[in-house]
């Protein structure tokens, strides 16, 4: 005992009577047990420095016993000396509430007296509470200033909150510059300060309240913030958001947070080696970073690996490891996820069918706002499926679900007012049930009031009302009543204002604030609709840069729409460079959900090889998909490549099949084609009964060419019953929309009085009409009226317009016309040159008088000089096709001829009919 009290005595002596004295305290080199005791005497003495670290010491847990009041007295007394590393941590703990009652107030007062000092980290603090509203009215101007300050002085979280501040406009004009370079600087400072050689130089206390959330990478200079920052700064090099686009440097961050283990970086690397975005495409890689966040718990890689095992894409092809990544995500809460799980327990893929497993996944998907659940759920309920059937409960999800299979909700929403389904009899006393609970504050209440006041259920439409609802549950951050917000002021609807009976008209700028707060808590449809507003410059500036941002947040959830359109962005080069290969990856995504719109895409690409290789087998693949869910258009492009054999075999069957398909939809162009693949005047065989039924349907509908077919089949009687009346009704329905052939044979009509009174005035009206449109038939009958003056003033002039028209198209009898106009000078100047020309043309088409004037020209050496071979050539041909005149002159021709000029003209003839076979 004596020797313990002697070596005391003399530490003591060592501890005061030491030159060192002043060093003791705040030397670490030496053991603690000798600094503690120094600097327990120097904290008695008033000395503010070492009353600071003596609360440290104590706070570090080395001393025993523990006790929170210590480092708590130690912190007061050096604060209130106005020492401000002590003031600062006394901020913490009253913001905290350890060793202290929790008092956000006093923390924000001694982070202050802290801060006045230039202490930078209590200026963090002290912006985070102005930022939160915490202890102090919210107000992020003050909250900016506070952080700019600390960040000038190397505070790294400062530094990325600033980023934030900048690159949201909060507290400050929206500036994408300083955003980058304040996010720059955080990360970069945040590289510096996680080297190895920094972590091994830290001589900084270990608190003794760790946390999951504050382990050594969330101390000052190391924090998760941090690595986010590098993540922001990867995400704007990557979009182009105030920096040029730079995806070497977005890789750069990105794997830098990433290798920190920051999961959305881990997922973004991932997507880089999974697009091939600015490195070659390595589906390894992106497994192994999807696999690394998903391992740490990312709910969206978690379903990529689901999503991955489920097609076999780099990991082998399994339902049971797809459904057992999407459990993982869904006990997260991951909508998609859940609703994936749900269709795997209703179909029995991966999992033994569970019918009230499903249900229970749709309806915790369909809570969070998922409309695929939502829609899927209404079903459930419509038709009874493992559930009593419960029309109201249908209508309120189908009601939901507007946005996705909005023809199909539609459609079942409307069945259900038709028949007074699920939507019960107004009643107040209901409608307080459900207010009640809103009124006592409940957020989820407040939005199902808003819901029910919207849309009118059990209770009158009153969107003042919800509106009161929707703002009350947005308020407390339930993302769903912002979007309901956003959507509202989106459409700007108009509701009640503070005067009664005044209604106002809501600002559409608006919409971002509540799209915004819902965005950045991960909703997805909020992602997608900012984005929109973005593209399209509603509410705020277009950027399409933010817009493609927005989209890609939503598109990483799998919300097919915003990959969709994230794919046409893409394809466009809409806020980002032109990528082929990107757009085609999420139009695939979509797809690959049943989304319609990217299915045809795919197939459309796919088929026109314009952007990507041609490929008909996948055109085939994707239209059968968007066929197989009903969409009409699919079904007639479906049948269309059947038809023609586009890059695959023909296949009649196959083709009547899915253009039946789509004429059962009300699809014209379907019906049209459906008629003329059953009609045998195209094809020799078919079913003209049900050719006939299929031209009607598309005839009713409008289709000018349906119309003029059926109207001709009328006309001859093939089919059905001759019916000039008929007949008459379709040609006219067909000519008043243009359709030349319909005007044309409408005219011919009135001409000749067939089943209505003959009326030469319509006749020769229609006829024009179609003349004016280049109905060759029309303009050959023009021709013929105004040379013999036929209902209208004899013309030469408008004849020989008339002829020389049709001539040039081709027609034989008016190149025969106007050989004669021209050698006989029929109201022109003869030209034997020009009739000859013409008589040619003619006889080359097979005109037997045009072959045998062509002999007579040749052999009278008019228009082309005397050869009696060539005149006994086109007195064979035309006396072979007929001509009988032809045959006297072939016969008077070969009494003036040579046996070896017979023989000439014989095998020119032979010739010649050989060439224009060819032709």
């Amino acid at each position: 005992m004596k020797r313990l009290l002697g070596v005391s005595s003399m530490l003591f002596l060592l501890l005061v009577c030491s030159p060192a004295n002043a060093l003791v305290c705040f030397d670490k080199t030496l053991k603690f047990e000798i600094r503690l005791a120094d600097c327990k005497v120097k904290a008695e003495l008033g000395n503010p420095r070492a009353q600071h670290l003596l609360g440290t010491m104590y706070e570090s847990g080395k001393t025993k016993p523990r006790d929170e009041t210590n480092p708590v007295h130690w912190y007061t007394k050096a604060a209130e000396q106005g020492y401000p590393d002590a003031q600062f941590m006394l901020g913490k703990r009253y913001q905290k509430g350890k060793g202290l009652p929790q008092d956000n107030e006093k923390a924000v007062a001694w982070y202050r007296k802290a801060a006045d000092q230039k202490h930078a980290q209590a200026a963090f603090h002290l912006g985070r509470m102005y930022e939160d509203g915490k202890g102090v009215a919210q107000d992020h101007e003050r909250a900016l200033d506070w952080y700019l300050f600390a960040a000038k002085e190397n505070i790294t979280e400062a530094q990325y909150r600033a980023g934030m501040m900048y690159d949201y406009g909060k507290g400050t004009l929206q500036d994408d510059d300083k955003a980058s370079y304040w996010y720059a600087r955080a990360a970069k400072s945040s590289l510096v300060r996680n080297s190895p050689e920094a972590r091994a130089d830290s001589t900084s206390p270990t608190p003794d309240d760790k946390t999951p959330k504050e382990s050594f990478l969330s101390r000052p200079g190391y924090g998760s913030e941090n690595i986010e920052g590098q993540y922001n700064l990867a995400v704007r090099h990557d979009f182009g958001i105030g920096i040029p686009v730079h995806r070497e440097k977005a890789k750069k961050w990105y794997t830098q947070s990433a290798e920190q283990g920051f999961t959305a970086a881990q997922v973004r690397i991932a997507r880089i080696h999974e697009y091939g975005r600015g490195t070659p495409r390595d589906e390894q890689r992106a497994v192994e970073w999807y696999s690394r966040a998903a391992e740490q718990g990312h709910p969206q890689a978690q379903l990529k690996l689901g999503l991955r095992s489920a097609l076999g894409k780099g990991v082998p092809k399994s339902e049971e490891t797809a459904v057992a990544w999407y459990s993982r995500a869904a006990e997260q809460g991951h909508p998609q996820a859940r609703y994936n799980l749900a269709v795997r327990y209703a179909l029995g893929k991966g999992v033994a069918p569970d019918q009230q497993q499903s249900i229970e996944w749709y309806s915790r998907a369909a809570e969070q706002g998922d409309q695929q659940a939502q829609f899927a759920l209404g079903m459930i309920y419509d038709f009874g499926k493992g559930v009593p059937g419960d029309h109201q409960k249908s209508v309120a999800l189908y009601t939901k679900a507007g946005g996705r299979n909005e023809s199909s909700v539609r459609y079942n929403l409307g069945s259900r007012h038709d028949h007074g389904e699920g939507v019960p009899q107004v009643g107040k006393r209901s409608v307080y049930w459900y207010t009640k609970p809103a009124e006592e504050g409940d957020a989820q209440a407040q939005y199902i009031a808003g819901i029910l006041f919207d849309y009118g259920i059990k209770t009158k439409p009153d969107m003042e009302k919800a509106f009161y609802w929707y703002t009350r549950a947005a308020e407390q951050g339930l993302t769903q009543a912002q979007l309901k917000l956003g959507i509202i002021h989106e459409l700007r609807k108009a509701i009640g204002d503070d005067k009664p009976g005044v209604l106002r008209t809501l600002p559409i700028d608006e919409a971002m604030g509540f799209y915004t707060a819902a965005a950045e808590q991960g909703l997805s449809e909020a992602q997608r609709r900012l984005g929109r507003l973005y593209e399209l410059g509603e509410g705020t500036a277009q950027d399409n840069k933010k817009a493609l941002y927005w989209y890609a947040k939503a598109a990483e959830q799998g919300l097919a729409n915003a990959q969709f359109i994230l794919g046409s962005l893409y394809e466009q080069g809409t806020g980002a460079a032109q990528d082929q290969k990107q757009a085609v990856y999420w139009y695939k995504e979509a797809a690959e959900q049943g989304f319609l719109e990217a299915q045809i895409k795919l197939a459309t690409l796919h088929q026109s090889g314009k952007k990507i290789p041609m490929n008909e087998k996948k055109a085939v693949f994707w239209y059968t998909k968007a066929a197989e869910q009903g969409l009409a258009r699919a079904q007639y492009d479906l049948g269309r490549i059947y038809d023609k054999g586009k890059g695959i075999r023909a296949d009649y069957e196959k083709a009547v099949y899915w253009y039946a398909r789509a004429t059962e939809q009300g699809h014209t162009q379907a019906q049209l084609s459906l008629a003329k693949k059953l009609d045998p005047s195209e094809h020799g065989t078919g079913n003209i009964e049900k050719a006939i039924q299929s031209y009607t349907r598309a005839a009713e509908q409008g289709s000018v060419e349906g119309q003029f077919r059926l109207a001709s089949l009328y006309e001859s009687g093939q089919g059905v019953q001759q019916n000039a009346k008929k007949a008459l009704h379709w040609y006219g329905m067909a000519a008043k929309q243009g359709h030349a052939g319909a005007q044309y044979k409408l005219g011919m009509i009135y001409d000749y009085g067939k089943g209505i009174a003959k009326n030469l005035g319509k006749a020769i009206d229609w006829t024009s009409l179609s003349a004016d449109k280049g109905n060759i038939d029309a303009e050959y009958n023009m021709a013929q009226r105004y040379s013999l003056g036929e209902g209208v003033p004899r013309d030469d002039g408008k004849a020989l317009l008339w002829y020389t028209r049709v001539a040039e198209k081709g027609s034989p009898n008016a190149q025969f016309k106007l050989g004669m106009i021209y050698e006989f000078g029929k109201g022109i100047v003869q030209d034997y040159n020009k009739a000859v020309y013409w008589y040619i043309r003619a006889a080359k088409q097979g005109h037997p008088l045009a072959q045998y004037n062509s002999g007579r020209m040749h052999r009278q050496g008019k228009g082309t000089p005397h050869n009696d071979v060539m005149a006994h050539m086109y007195f064979i041909i035309a006396a072979t096709n007929g001509e009988e005149e032809a045959v006297v002159k072939r016969t008077l021709s070969a009494l003036r001829l040579a046996p070896e000029q017979i023989q000439k003209a014989e095998a020119l003839a032979n010739e010649w009919v050989k060439q224009e076979k060819l032709h």
